[in-house]
């Protein structure tokens, strides 16, 4: 996020100079580069619109799971954010300008598209380097366990662990679901699957991927479920699914998602926004009503407003 704002106010810092440069207009008002660039509307745009951008970056779905994503997807992102950033300056900040022709206009959105794709998109792509590097190195994982104690399960873990510079998933141990007597597999910890709360807690596991245990393994899906972590199964167990999949991961070890749905991270960051944004609309437009309610229940009822 810091890099993504730094950048971008060097990318509008760019792009101020070359406006002025275009801008016969803006060198009327200023004399000279370093005057225009210290007037307060200069300084604000540099400071404030990367502000805006950081929002379409986190609404383009950018911020989620950044190392699992692809460069060419990382790009594409970045080069519609750009395109809708520029969009939204013109409207916001350009079109009122009525002193400008239509050329100059071209120019202007041209050089702001240009400085903030050249800016940004390598200065992302040296993070995300950066970031895969750690990976390798063990420094950014994700916690996972393996539900399931059969050669299979064992087979899966030396694939992820062969996968591990795409997919950062480390394997901490085994989930047992037979209630066997097994401790330790592979050279990690087997736990009970009734304890399998405790497991996630000792490990600050994030992952579970489930083996396919037969007819048993739809059950134990529905009690992997609700831990919070992101559960994964194998797509062997494809033909069990009776509704839309997302697949974890292309790059690694090919990994069906059954705790998200089968939608893209800005679909699901745009409906973020809409629910926030509609709960606190509804709130304030009910605060008054819920108030009188309030009021009256405390007037004839000696218990507290809020139900215990």
């Amino acid at each position: 996020v810091i890099t993504d704002y730094v950048s971008t106010a060097l990318a509008m810092f760019v792009f101020e100079c070359m406006r002025f440069s275009i801008d016969h207009t803006s060198q009327l008002w200023f004399s000279t580069l370093s005057q225009f660039l210290t007037s307060s509307v200069v300084l604000q745009e540099i400071l404030l619109f990367p502000v805006l951008m950081l929002g379409l970056y986190w609404l383009s779905g950018f911020y989620n799971n950044v190392i699992l994503k692809s460069r060419l997807v990382n790009f594409l992102t970045t080069f519609y954010t750009s395109l809708l950033g520029t969009l939204l300056f013109f409207f916001v900040a350009v079109i009122n300008d009525v002193d400008l022709d239509h050329i100059a206009f071209y120019w202007i959105m041209a050089w702001l598209f240009m400085s903030l794709l050249g800016i940004v998109s390598p200065s992302r792509h040296f993070v995300t380097r950066l970031m895969r590097r750690d990976v390798a190195r063990g420094l950014i994982c994700r916690p996972t366990l393996i539900v399931g104690t059969s050669a299979e399960a064992v087979a899966m873990a030396d694939r992820l662990k062969h996968s591990y510079m795409a997919m950062g998933m480390r394997v901490d141990g085994y989930i047992d679901c037979d209630n066997s007597d097994k401790t330790t597999l592979n050279g990690k910890p087997v736990y009970g699957i009734d304890h399998i709360y405790d497991a996630i807690a000792e490990n600050s596991t994030e992952c579970l991927v489930v083996i396919n245990a037969g007819e048993k393994t739809v059950s134990i899906i529905h009690r992997m479920l609700p831990t919070g972590c992101t559960v994964f199964v194998s797509p062997d167990f494809y033909q069990t699914l009776n509704a839309p999949i997302r697949t974890g991961n292309v790059v690694g070890e090919p990994l069906v998602d059954l705790s998200h749905p089968a939608q893209s991270c800005s679909a699901a960051n745009i409906k973020r926004l809409i629910d926030v944004a509609v709960s606190a609309l509804a709130l304030v437009l009910l605060a008054p009503l819920m108030a009188i309610i309030a009021l009256l229940i405390k007037r004839d009822s000696s218990g507290p407003v809020f139900y215990r």
